[in-house]
C-alpha cells in the first residue's frame, strides 16, 4: 500500500494528529496510508498509544557497522548543533551515513510516495531526509514561513526560497498596500498571534520523568545519550537557575554594549542585527555562519574607511549569549556593539546599508527604501539581492549597494508577489503556540495549502 511519511520535530506528532482527522487532508491523499520518522523515543508512550508505525532516527547505528564506503555531505551535517559536531569527523560521516541508508531503505520498503513536514526543517535529519527524497524521486512538502502576518508557502526543498509563479491579483495589490501602512506607522513588524498560551500540562514532562526518560532511551533502547541536550533540558527546567542566570548574564552583557542611542547614532554606517541562537534560519540556510562572528569580520574587513560597522543584541537573547562572544566583538577594530533597547526601526532607517544572514531587517531595510543585501537564501532574497554578492570583492558589493536606489512602486510590486504566492498558515512548531498551530483553522489551511501545492508535484 502507497504511504505517506511524516517527519515529526518536537511536538509536531500533535499537529499530525489533528491532521490525520481533516477530511480535507485526504482528498490529497486518498487510499494512502503513513509512517511517522522521528529523531528519537521522546514521545514514545504517544507512538504505542495511537498504534502508528514509527521509525526511529536514533536507530541508525543499527545500520552498516562495517561501513567503510565514503559518503558525506558535508554542508548537511554542519547543520546538527552540539551532539554530532562535537564529535570527531570520522564518527560525524559515520552517522551521517548510516542515517542516510536508514532514511533510504525506509522509503524504499515502506514504498512512500510523498515526504510531509508541518513545520519548517529545523535541522540536519529533515535536510537529510529531504536529500534521500529527492534522489528516490519522491516529492516532499515543506513549509515556510513569510513573515508578513502569518504567510506561509510549500516548497519542495528545506531552503527558504519563494517561488514567484503567481501573478498579483487586485485583492494581492491592495494588502500589499495595507501592509506596508501598517508597518511604517507601527514602525516594525507585529507578531500575528494576539495571544500565545503555553502547552497543556498533560504534554509536558516534569525534570524527574525527562530525566528518567533520557537515561531509558540511553541504557534500555540503546540510543546514544546525548549529554548536551540532557544538560540542555535539565536547565530548562529549573526556572529558579534560568532566573538567575540570565538576570547575571543581563547584566554583564550591558558592561559591553557602545554608548550609542538613537540620537548619537554615527553618520556613515552598516547595521548588521545579530541572529537568534541556535536558530534554524541560520543552521539550514547558512551553516557556516552559525558562528555569527564569521559574518561579522566578513563585513567589518570589507568596509569603507570612514564607516562603522553597528552590530544590535537581539532582544530575546539578551541575557542567553555567552559573555565571550560580546568580548569578542568589543575587540573588533571598527565594530561597535548596541543595547537591544535601541530602536531597530531607528537604525535602519538612517543605515547606508543593512546586512543580515536571513534576518527580517534587511528585508525591513527594503520596505523602507534603505540599501540592503543578504547573506545567504530567504524567501525575500531575489527582491533584495538584485547585485551580485562575492565574498571574495565584498567590498566592492558593499559600495554598489549603498549607492541603490528602491523606489516605493518597487517595494508594493514585491509585497504583491509575496501575498500572491503565500497563503495564511503558521509553520512553527507546535510547542510555540499549541493552541494556535493545532487549531482546526490552521490545519485546515496547511490541508488546502497541501492540496493546491499538488499540481506543482506533477
Amino acid at each position: 500500500m502507497k504511504k505517506i511519511a511524516f517527519y515529526t520535530y518536537g511536538f509536531g506528532h500533535l499537529f499530525v494528529e489533528r491532521l490525520l482527522q481533516n477530511k480535507n487532508f485526504y482528498s490529497s491523499f486518498p487510499d494512502h496510508d503513513f509512517i511517522i520518522i522521528t529523531d528519537n523515543r521522546t514521545h514514545e508512550d504517544f507512538y504505542l498509544k495511537k498504534k502508528w508505525e514509527v521509525i526511529y532516527l536514533a536507530d541508525y547505528k543499527h545500520q552498516l557497522q562495517d561501513i567503510d564506503v565514503y559518503n558525506s555531505d558535508n554542508f548537511i551535517l554542519a547543520m546538527k548543533r552540539y551532539t554530532i559536531l562535537n564529535l570527531k569527523a570520522k564518527n560525524q560521516e559515520k552517522i551521517y551515513a548510516q542515517m542516510h541508508h536508514l532514511v533510504t531503505k525506509t522509503l524504499e520498503e515502506h514504498n512512500v510516495k510523498a515526504v510531509l513536514f508541518n513545520q519548517k526543517i529545523q535541522c540536519m535529519e529533515g535536510a537529510l531526509i529531504v536529500q534521500c527524497a529527492k534522489a528516490l524521486k519522491i516529492p516532499t512538502i515543506c513549509p515556510h514561513y513569510a513573515r508578513l502576518g502569518k504567510r506561509s508557502f510549500l516548497t519542495h526543498t528545506e531552503q527558504e526560497i519563494l517561488p514567484l509563479v503567481k501573478t498579483p491579483s487586485e485583492e494581492d495589490n491592495k494588502k500589499a498596500s495595507t501592509f506596508l501602512d501598517h508597518y511604517l506607522s507601527a514602525k516594525g513588524f507585529i507578531y500575528p498571534l494576539e495571544v500565545i498560551r503555553p502547552m497543556p500540562k498533560e504534554h509536558k514532562k516534569n525534570l524527574v520523568r525527562r530525566t528518567l526518560n533520557f537515561f531509558k532511551r540511553s541504557l534500555i533502547q540503546g540510543e546514544d545519550f546525548e549529554w548536551p541536550d540532557f544538560v540542555y533540558s535539565v536547565k530548562e527546567n529549573i526556572p529558579l537557575y534560568k532566573k538567575l542566570k540570565s538576570k547575571f548574564n543581563k547584566r554583564e552583557a550591558k558592561k559591553y554594549f557602545a554608548d550609542i542611542t538613537e540620537e548619537s547614532l554615527p553618520k556613515k554606517y552598516i547595521y548588521f542585527p545579530l541572529h537568534v541562537y541556535p536558530e534554524a534560519s541560520i543552521s539550514i540556510p547558512a551553516p557556516f555562519f552559525k558562528d555569527q562572528l564569521r559574518a561579522i569580520d566578513l563585513i567589518r574587513l570589507n568596509l569603507p574607511a570612514d564607516y562603522q560597522l553597528l552590530v544590535k543584541e537581539h532582544p530575546s537573547m539578551i541575557g542567553k549569549r555567552p559573555i565571550g562572544f560580546y568580548k569578542q566583538i568589543q575587540k573588533m577594530a571598527g565594530t561597535r556593539l548596541l543595547s537591544p533597547a535601541v530602536s531597530s526601526f531607528k537604525i535602519i532607517q538612517q543605515a547606508n546599508l543593512v546586512i543580515s544572514i536571513t534576518g527580517t531587517a534587511a528585508f525591513e531595510a527594503f520596505l523602507l527604501g534603505r540599501p540592503s543585501f543578504s547573506l545567504a537564501n530567504t524567501f525575500f532574497a531575489s527582491f533584495i539581492n538584485t547585485k551580485e554578492i562575492n565574498y571574495a570583492t565584498l567590498n566592492i558589493s558593499i559600495k554598489e549597494y549603498m549607492q541603490k536606489q528602491i523606489t516605493k512602486e518597487e517595494i508594493l510590486h514585491a509585497l504583491s508577489l509575496i501575498y500572491a504566492n503565500t497563503f495564511d498558515y503558521y509553520p512553527w512548531g507546535v510547542e510555540i503556540d499549541y493552541y494556535n498551530i493545532v487549531s482546526k483553522e490552521n490545519v485546515n489551511a496547511f490541508s488546502n495549502g497541501i492540496e493546491a501545492y499538488m499540481p506543482t508535484l506533477k
